[in-house]
């Protein structure tokens, strides 16, 4: 009869521990489901998201101005700036496009309201001839 009771007891440990297993898993389930549950809430914001852009760029809202031209300069020495002025834009958000015509060394630059031409050749003084464009996106 001891044998019983000892037999039944480590069969309702085993039986005790198999349960506390099970509730682990189980636990660590739910857990990765809501993990789950939240990522997916996030991809669909993200989503979403996505498609109010893509909406606005099908809507022709990618360009918010485009101002362009072509100049001569005067006379520009060594180290100075010529600078053809622009209606206000955010430069951070703008690109310039500049086609020079003869094969000058210049540096480009664009601020919020000019695009510049600095002469940085060897050659004491230049004239720049050159078509441009400014294209600021929103």
């Amino acid at each position: 009869m001891e044998v019983l009771k000892i037999a039944t007891k480590t069969l309702q440990l085993a039986i005790q521990s198999a349960v506390e297993g099970v509730k682990n898993v189980v636990d660590a389930i739910k857990t990765k489901v809501d993990t789950i549950d939240t990522r997916t809430t996030t991809m669909n914001t993200n989503i979403n998201n996505i498609n109010t852009n893509v909406g606005s760029l099908v809507n022709g809202r990618v360009v918010k101005s485009v101002q362009r031209g072509r100049f001569h300069s005067a006379p520009i020495s060594q180290q100075q700036v010529y600078a053809v002025a622009l209606s206000t834009i955010n430069a951070s958000k703008s690109m310039y496009d500049i086609n020079i015509s003869d094969n000058i060394f210049v540096e480009i630059g664009l601020t919020n309201n000019s695009l510049t031409i600095k002469n940085v050749s060897s050659t004491s003084t230049i004239t720049v001839i050159a078509n441009w464009q400014v294209i600021e996106f929103y």
